[in-house]
């Protein structure tokens, strides 16, 4: 049975509201590694499972940050003076680039969790391995929009892996996310499927627009977050 290897990233402002919760968790369920990418200084807290690396020293973060930073739109900011998360690269830029180095670095099946997810009950490790079913890579898919990417995992063993990662990661570094319908992760991983052709597998068949896809996936009971109608209901009450 392949390694598995959990990822995930936070800034100190979300290591004190949520990640040390969500990563506390990590530790305690998952049954493999967990790279944590932190963005300015790692947290005191230490496991054996934990692999702390700088998400700022990964190649190419940077530039994009700086260009992102440069341009208001980028950060989701509207001419209105509104916010948009759709359009805040800045913001979500940093997700992807950790998925990235993750990938590229690890022999196994590799899963993205978000850090404001817990994770309730240990997880078993053949679970993980048979939720791609021999494709690349799975998320939860929501039809007429993007992916919900709090879950998402790949096989790096498989002969897809350097083209979705390279086509992933240079969307943000050439520019053409702003030919996406949104500039973040969800939209990018939706393009860099089609642009790599890699095998895919949906963890939540049927699932609508703003419902809590998580229920529907193979780790509904294990993994909770925070998403779904139960974000927009609050966001459109607000």
């Amino acid at each position: 049975m392949p390694d598995v290897m959990a990822v995930t990233s936070f800034s100190q402002a979300g290591w004190e509201t949520y990640a040390e919760t969500g990563l506390k968790s990590f530790c305690d369920n998952f049954p493999g590694d967990i790279a944590v990418y932190y963005e300015d200084e790692a947290p005191e807290f230490k496991h054996r499972k934990i692999i702390y690396r700088p998400l700022y020293e990964v190649e190419g973060l940077r530039e994009v940050l700086a260009w992102a930073k440069a341009s208001p739109v980028l950060q989701g900011r509207m001419p209105g003076g509104e916010y948009c998360y759709n359009f805040d690269l800045y913001k979500f830029c940093r997700k992807v680039f950790a998925q990235v180095h993750a990938a590229l670095t690890f022999n196994g099946i590799l899963y993205w969790l978000d850090a404001d997810a817990q994770l309730v009950r240990k997880v078993p490790k053949k679970l993980l391995v048979d939720m791609l079913e021999g494709a690349y890579t799975a998320a939860p898919f929501r039809k007429g929009w993007h992916i919900e990417s709090g879950l998402v995992c790949w096989d790096t063993r498989h002969e897809k892996n350097e083209d979705f990662m390279k086509a992933y990661r240079g969307l943000f570094t050439g520019g053409t996310i702003l030919q996406l319908q949104g500039f973040h992760d969800c939209w990018a991983y939706q393009a860099a499927l089609k642009m790599s052709k890699a095998p895919w597998r949906d963890l939540s068949p049927g699932a609508q627009r703003i419902e809590d896809v998580m229920l529907r996936t193979p780790l509904a009971g294990y993994l909770h977050h925070d998403k779904g109608i139960r974000k927009y209901v609050k966001e459109d009450a607000a």
